[in-house]
């Protein structure tokens, strides 16, 4: 890409943000909060599996922006899940943690990039780790929506 085609596709990278968190959080509603993030999931998987291998800029722009909606879309939709599961009493302190968490990893994580990128020489191996995570995130989720309902908190 041209370093004016990259720099409109970063400005373009807010608006997918903003549109992730209007459609899918409009989306969960018909779908539900824990098939959305099962869908941020395995899209987000399938899209770091297929970045290496892409050599069409319009192609790439679009699986990026795709994975855009998906972060924007976790911001707009966690809330609304964490209610969903434990009930709207503890949603501030329950809500708080995981934006730190999520904070912690946004520091982590570049760091982690760099060390995967060192010991594989390549970028794809990180695009292929974060892969792997995303499977775990599904598999931790779809473990979850079995032993965690509204009802077995609550009478915990």
């Amino acid at each position: 890409m041209t370093p004016a085609a990259a720099a409109a596709m970063v400005g373009l990278m807010g608006l997918f943000n903003g549109l992730g968190r209007i459609g899918w959080s409009s989306l969960s509603d018909h779908i539900g909060r824990h098939n959305t993030f099962n869908s941020f999931f395995v899209i987000q998987m399938l899209a770091f599996l297929l970045l290496p291998n892409i050599t069409n800029p319009y192609l790439f722009q679009i699986i990026i922006f795709l994975i855009i909606t998906c972060y924007g879309g976790g911001f707009s939709t966690l809330p609304a899940f964490v209610g969903d599961i434990f009930g709207t009493k503890h949603l501030g302190a329950i809500y708080g943690y995981i934006l730190t968490a999520w904070a912690a990893a946004g520091i982590v994580g570049p760091m982690f990039v760099s060390l995967v990128k060192e010991m594989t020489k390549s970028y794809t191996g990180t695009l292929y780790v974060f892969s792997a995570l995303f499977v775990a995130a599904l598999v931790i989720s779809w473990f979850m929506k079995i032993s965690i309902t509204p009802q077995s908190y609550l009478q915990a």
